[in-house]
C-alpha cells in the first residue's frame, strides 16, 4: 500500500492524499470476484484493490459511510481521523503511528462484527450460547434443512466447518461458548488454539478431489506465487 511506504508526511499532504483515494473508491471497482479468489494487487494499478485500502483505514462500516458523504464533508472527517493518528501531536504521520491506526481499526472491526453476530443469535445477552441453539439460530430446524435435497449437502457440509470450529473455540470443553470463545470462534485467524481449525478448512477448499491430499495442480489452480 503506498501509505506503508511513506515514513514521514507532512499533515497537509497527508490529508490531500487521503481525499484522493476518497475519490478514487466512489468509482465502481472492476474486480467483481470473492476476495477469497483474488488479491490485493498492490503492485498493478489496473487490479488494485482500493476497497481493501479503504476498509484498512476506514473500517468496513467507516468507508460506507464515507462513500455517502460529500468532498467537503469528507476533507472534514478526515481531519479529524488524521489528528487522531497523529499521536505526538507534530502534525506528520509516521509508519508506526499509521501501523498502529490500522491495527486499531482491525481490532475494533473484528470485535463489532463479532457483537453483531452475538447479538443476533443470542438477543437476551447469556452468557454464553449452546451449540444448538447456535444451530438453530443460523441454519433453522435440521429437519427441514435435510428435507430439501437440494440444499442438504451444502447445509451438512456447513455444519461439519462449523462444529470443527466450534470444538476448537470451546476452551472449557462445556459444548458453549462464552463471548471470548466465540470471538475465536467467528474470527480464528491468529489465535493459536484455532490454528488445526484453519488449516483443515484450508485443505477442504483446496483439495477439491476430496483425496486427502493437495496436488500440485490443485495448489497452483487457488494459490498464488
Amino acid at each position: 500500500m503506498l501509505m506503508m511506504k511513506m515514513m514521514v508526511l507532512s499533515f497537509n499532504r497527508y490529508i490531500i492524499l487521503l481525499i484522493l483515494i476518497h475519490y478514487t473508491y466512489t468509482k465502481p471497482h472492476l474486480e467483481t470476484v470473492s476476495r477469497r479468489d483474488t488479491e490485493h494487487f498492490i503492485d498493478d494499478p489496473d487490479r488494485h484493490d482500493i476497497e481493501f485500502d479503504h476498509n484498512a483505514f476506514l473500517g468496513e462500516e467507516t468507508a460506507k459511510e464515507f462513500s455517502q458523504l460529500t468532498p467537503n464533508e469528507s476533507e472534514e472527517k478526515l481531519k479529524i481521523i488524521i489528528r487522531k493518528i497523529d499521536k505526538d501531536n507534530d502534525e506528520k504521520i509516521t509508519e508506526y503511528e499509521l501501523k498502529s491506526w490500522i491495527e486499531y481499526v482491525a481490532s475494533k472491526s473484528k470485535q463489532n462484527s463479532t457483537d453483531r453476530q452475538w447479538n443476533d443469535i443470542n438477543p437476551t445477552n447469556q452468557s454464553s450460547i449452546k451449540w444448538t441453539e447456535y444451530l438453530i439460530k443460523t441454519y433453522g430446524p435440521e429437519e427441514e434443512r435435510l428435507k430439501d435435497t437440494a440444499t442438504s449437502e451444502s447445509y451438512k457440509k456447513a455444519v461439519q466447518h462449523d462444529r470443527r470450529r466450534w470444538v476448537a473455540a470451546d476452551l472449557d470443553k462445556d459444548d458453549s461458548l462464552n463471548k471470548t470463545e466465540f470471538t475465536d470462534f467467528v474470527h480464528p485467524e491468529d489465535r493459536p488454539n484455532m490454528r488445526d481449525a484453519v488449516i483443515d478448512e484450508l485443505l477442504e477448499y483446496v483439495d477439491k478431489d476430496n483425496d486427502g491430499y493437495v496436488s500440485e495442480r490443485e495448489y497452483l489452480g487457488k494459490t498464488k506465487i
